[in-house]
């Protein structure tokens, strides 16, 4: 009897510190010592019934501590008369989960968010911005605390008339790895659902 209670207490130990440790590598299915990392996106154009990269169009970097948390993220937009520069920045609890968020360019604060987490596995965002949209979000992660899937819809901060919902769900592979994302709007006749396909 003993014996059976040790390891019912080992497991139940075993499963408590497999939800700990929760950090924004983990939710990106980054492995290691991350610093930064740094995504580029472009325009693209078919010719020829080929698509090929045509334009930059914005730049990111996030940067994360020695805990494995964002400390920053710097958005570059490219446009043909200026350069836009967007940066995030997060406050978290005594855990370092966020609670809230900034996002201001070089004259001022223009959009704000706050976190409620729901479970280990579930936060929601509430967020509005100075161009009068605001947003309410929902975000679950895996049993490994890896980015699974995100809603939100968004509003006339103002009027409160709602807008749209953006829908997203990562389909992974068994190391956590994301192979596709399923992203979807609605309602569908403002866009449609595609698949964004991922190498490895």
């Amino acid at each position: 009897m003993n014996i059976i209670n040790l390891i019912f207490v080992f497991l139940f130990c075993f499963s408590l510190h497999s939800q700990e440790g929760f950090n924004d590598l983990k939710e990106y299915g980054l492995r290691g010592r991350v610093k930064s990392f740094e995504s580029t996106y472009y325009s693209t154009k078919e010719i020829q019934e080929m698509w090929i990269i045509d334009t930059l169009k914005s730049k990111s970097k996030v940067d994360f501590d020695e805990n494995g948390n964002i400390t920053k993220i710097v958005n570059l937009s490219f446009s043909e008369s200026e350069l836009k520069i967007e940066t995030i920045e997060f406050q978290r609890d005594k855990n370092e989960r966020k609670i809230s968020y900034k996002k201001y360019n070089e004259y001022e604060v223009f959009e704000t968010g706050t976190y409620k987490w729901i479970d280990e596995r579930k936060y929601q965002i509430n967020s509005i911005d100075s161009f009068g949209i605001r947003t309410e979000s929902e975000f679950t992660l895996t049993k490994n605390l890896r980015d699974k899937s995100g809603t939100t819809a968004y509003f006339d901060s103002k009027s409160g008339e709602y807008l749209l919902t953006y829908k997203y769900e990562n389909i992974l592979d068994e190391y956590g790895n994301l192979l596709r994302s399923k992203i979807t709007y609605e309602p569908i006749d403002k866009s449609s659902i595609m698949f964004m396909m991922f190498k490895n």
